[in-house]
């Protein structure tokens, strides 16, 4: 809570369990594996591998296959996503026009019956008119593979 990195998670009306300790909207967290399993959250949002140029690793994977986090709601329940990242990443790294998009994506996955959104129109329909480019449907599933139920 508190950081510009997590501001589509108040946007949307979620409760973020991670509370940054700074003064700084630019403030980062590391979160330790032993302090996720305790907070037990019932979605957890990973960044993609392919954000800052794909060396970050693939959270997501590590945590629905990795047996020490199988007791963990949200692993149960398969509620791992990863942010959608093309051209740039839908949460905010860097900060851009595509927030836009992720607020209609997080919404849609935290509260579907207040952000009824057909995710396929809506993603084609940006990048018609923010990038000027006719997303197929190969490409869209690209984009947000691992992002949707």
């Amino acid at each position: 809570k508190g950081s510009i990195h997590s501001e589509l998670i108040d946007f949307v009306g979620g409760d973020n369990v991670v509370v940054v300790e700074s003064k700084s909207p630019f403030a980062r967290v590391t979160v330790v594996w032993e302090q996720l399993l305790n907070w037990n959250p019932d979605m957890i949002i990973t960044n993609s591998p392919h954000t800052r140029g794909g060396a970050a690793s693939d959270v997501r994977t590590e945590l629905l296959t990795n047996s020490k986090y199988s007791d963990m709601t949200a692993v149960q329940n398969s509620e791992v996503f990863t942010i959608p990242c093309a051209p740039f990443n839908w949460f905010g790294e860097p900060p851009s026009v595509a927030r836009i998009l992720g607020i209609k994506w997080l919404g849609s996955l935290m509260y579907p019956d207040k952000y009824d959104y057909d995710m396929v129109a809506e993603t084609k329909a940006f990048y018609s008119k923010f990038y000027h480019l006719e997303l197929t449907d190969a490409q869209f599933d690209q984009i947000t593979e691992n992002s949707l139920r």
